[in-house]
C-alpha cells in the first residue's frame, strides 16, 4: 500500500492511498530455492561519511556528533526514503543506534527467566509475553553481542539495540510512503513545468520495486507503459548503481492525448500527439536529467505496422500460365512504396532472428546502404546491385547476407554470380 496525498477537501475520509499488487509465477518456487528478498537501506553511506567526518573533528564529544547527524537529517524531507534513519537518535563509537527494540517474545507466552541488571546484579523487570529468546544462555549471547541494552536500573525492561551501520539492506515493508503530488511536480519539471500527462506513476515508487525484484542484468517489462515510468525507473537504478546493466521493454498504444483536457493541449503544443510520443519523449529526457554528462544510455523506438513487402496473395493469382508468368515477375519488385531502409532492415533481421535490440553496424558503397546486425546477418538495402557491392559483402565476413529481390532487376545472370560469389566464401545469400 502506498501512502499518498492527503485531500482536505474531502466530505468525510480523505482516501490518501492507493494498491500497488505484486505477486509471483510461483510462489512455491520462491520457496524451494529460498529466495530472501533484500533492500539496499537508503542513506546509509551517506551517514557513515558524515558520521566519520564528526567523529574525526568532534572525536567521543557524542552530544556534538549527534547534532551534527541530527543536522544531516533535518535536511531530508518527510517523504524522503532516507528519513527512517533519523529514528537512530544515539550516539557512541559504533555509530548512530536505537535502543527501543522490543525483548518480549511476539503474541506472548514465551520463556521467562531471570536476568540480571549489570549494575545492580538483581532481575530485571520482565516483559509481559515473556522474554523473546528460548533459553538464558540465548539471551547472554545476545548481551555478550552488545545487541542487548539496560536500563538504569532493573526495574526498567531491557530493549533490544540496533545499531545504524549494522545491515546495510532491509526487507520492504507492506507500507511505502510516497506523495502523487511530488509525483506530478517532477514529471511536469522535465516538460518544462507544463502538464503534459495527468496523474504520472513516480518513477522512485516503480525504481524501488525494480531494485528489490530484479538482478542487475535483467529485463522489465511494462506492456502498458503509460509515461514511461517504469523505464525511467529502470534508467535510475542503473544510474545510482554503476554495476546494473537492467534493461526495459515499454508496450504502449498511440492512443491519441485528449484534447479536452489542459494536459492534452499542452501536449499537442510541443509535438505529443499520442501517449506512445510522451512515453518516449519522457526517457529522452529522463535519460538527460539522469546524466547530465551527456553520457547516458539509449534506447529504440519500433512502430507496429504493416510489412514493407507486398505478400503473395494465391487465391488472386491468376489461373493461366502466361497470367501467372507476368505476375510473378511483377513480384520482383515486392519492396512497396515508401518503405524505408530502416524498416527494412528491421523486419528483415528480425525474420532472420536478430532481435531489435541487436548491435546495428552500419555501411554505405557506392550510395547503398548495408546493415549489419550482431555481426552474424548482413542486409543490402540497394535497389541495383553491382559487383562492387558483392565484393564489398564479401570482405564484410558476415556468415549471411540478404539482398532485395528487387536489386538485381531480373537479372538471373547476376545473381547467380552474388550468390556464388559469397558462398566461395562460405556465405549464405538469401533474398527478400
Amino acid at each position: 500500500m502506498w501512502d499518498r496525498n492527503r485531500k482536505n477537501d474531502a466530505k468525510l475520509f480523505s482516501v490518501g492511498h492507493e494498491y500497488m499488487h505484486v505477486y509471483a509465477r510461483s510462489k512455491a518456487h520462491l520457496k524451494e530455492h529460498d529466495v530472501v528478498l533484500r533492500a539496499e537501506k537508503p542513506g546509509v553511506d551517506e551517514v557513515r561519511d558524515e558520521f566519520t567526518r564528526l567523529h574525526a573533528e568532534f572525536g567521543d564529544d557524542w552530544d556534538a556528533v549527534r547534532e551534527g547527524l541530527r543536522a544531516l537529517y533535518a535536511t531530508w524531507d518527510d517523504d524522503d526514503p532516507r528519513k527512517p534513519l533519523a529514528r537512530f537518535t544515539k550516539v557512541d563509537e559504533q555509530g548512530p543506534y536505537r535502543t527501543d527494540g522490543d525483548v518480549g517474545w511476539p503474541g506472548g507466552g514465551g520463556p521467562r527467566y531471570p536476568v540480571l541488571h549489570p549494575d545492580t546484579g538483581r532481575p530485571c523487570k520482565q516483559p509481559r509475553g515473556g522474554w523473546r529468546f528460548s533459553t538464558p544462555e540465548r539471551m547472554q549471547e545476545e548481551i555478550d553481542a552488545g545487541r542487548i541494552a539496560f536500563g538504569p536500573d532493573h526495574t526498567t525492561i531491557p530493549g533490544r539495540r540496533r545499531n545504524t551501520f549494522d545491515s546495510d539492506d532491509q526487507v520492504l515493508p507492506s507500507v511505502q510512503f510516497s506523495y502523487a503530488q511530488t509525483a506530478s511536480q517532477k514529471f511536469d519539471e522535465m516538460f518544462d513545468n507544463q502538464r503534459v500527462f495527468d496523474n504520472p506513476k513516480h518513477f522512485i515508487d516503480l525504481a524501488t520495486l525494480v531494485e528489490y525484484l530484479t538482478g542487475p542484468d535483467d529485463l522489465v517489462l511494462d506492456f502498458f507503459a503509460g509515461s514511461g515510468s517504469a523505464g525511467h525507473g529502470v534508467i535510475h537504478v542503473n544510474q545510482i548503481h554503476p554495476s546494473s546493466n537492467r534493461r526495459f521493454v515499454l508496450v504502449q498504444l498511440p492512443e491519441p492525448v485528449n484534447e479536452a483536457k489542459e494536459s492534452g493541449k499542452n501536449a499537442k503544443a510541443v509535438g505529443l500527439d499520442t501517449i506512445a510520443d510522451i512515453c518516449r519523449e519522457r526517457l529522452v529526457r529522463s535519460i538527460a536529467r539522469e546524466h547530465p554528462d551527456g553520457d547516458g544510455p539509449g534506447f529504440r523506438y519500433y512502430q507496429l505496422g504493416d510489412s514493407n513487402f507486398d505478400l503473395w496473395d494465391a487465391e488472386a493469382a491468376p489461373a493461366d500460365a502466361e497470367g501467372l508468368e507476368a505476375a510473378l515477375l511483377a513480384f520482383e519488385h515486392n519492396v512497396r512504396a515508401g518503405a524505408s531502409d530502416s524498416g527494412l532492415a528491421a523486419e528483415i533481421l528480425l525474420k532472420e532472428g536478430i532481435p531489435l535490440d541487436a548491435t546495428l553496424a552500419r555501411h554505405e558503397v557506392e550510395g547503398e546502404q548495408v546493415v549489419v546486425g550482431d555481426g552474424r546477418v548482413a542486409v543490402f538495402l540497394g535497389r541495383s546491385v553491382t559487383q562492387d557491392h558483392v565484393d564489398f559483402l564479401v570482405g564484410l565476413g558476415v556468415p549471411r547476407v540478404v539482398m532485395l529481390e528487387a536489386a538485381f532487376n531480373g537479372n538471373d545472370e547476376m545473381k547467380t554470380n552474388a550468390f556464388f560469389s559469397l558462398a566461395d566464401a562460405n556465405i549464405v545469400m538469401k533474398t527478400a
